[in-house]
């Protein structure tokens, strides 16, 4: 399950990719369509697990 702050958090990094460092909108949607992928094979949960410690590491950053 995607949550808001994991949404939020790979909408922000796919359009600083996009305007800051030139990703190509083409490579962005492969990106997206690869991810809709491994979401049915057994790399769905490690990546979740991974992806929740990165969504948690990044909200107790203190300015």
């Amino acid at each position: 399950m995607v949550t808001l702050p994991i949404a939020l958090a790979l909408l922000i990094t796919v359009w600083a990719l996009i305007k800051k460092w030139g990703l190509k909108a083409g490579h962005a949607v492969a990106a997206t369509l690869l991810g809709f992928l491994l979401r049915d094979t057994q790399l769905a949960a490690p990546l979740d697990r991974l992806m929740s410690t990165i969504t948690q590491a990044v909200g107790h950053w203190q300015p």
